[in-house]
């Protein structure tokens, strides 16, 4: 099975954290997303959940899904699905 290198929709996972004005989190988040995406078994794939400081007393929660490639070629994709404020 293939690693992950990326978050598929990283586009969209940048933006959010523009908005939260989170962006200097971009690296720490996504290396540890793809780690955790990494490790995962193929009978372990599904969603994970990263939490992060924002700033003061803001915390949020990513959540990501690693999936199989529609593809059939066996190959693990991480996605960025949402955040919430914990």
């Amino acid at each position: 099975m293939a690693y992950v290198v990326d978050v598929e929709n990283w586009i969209r996972f940048e933006e959010e954290l523009v908005e939260l004005e989170m962006f200097r989190n971009n690296e720490e988040i996504r290396i540890q997303a793809i780690q955790i995406a990494n490790d995962m078994g193929e009978g372990e794939l599904g969603t994970f959940e990263i939490v992060s400081h924002a700033k003061e007393d803001e915390n949020y929660k990513f959540i990501f899904s690693v999936e199989l490639d529609e593809d059939g070629e066996e190959e693990k994709k991480l996605y960025y699905c949402f955040c919430f404020e914990v």
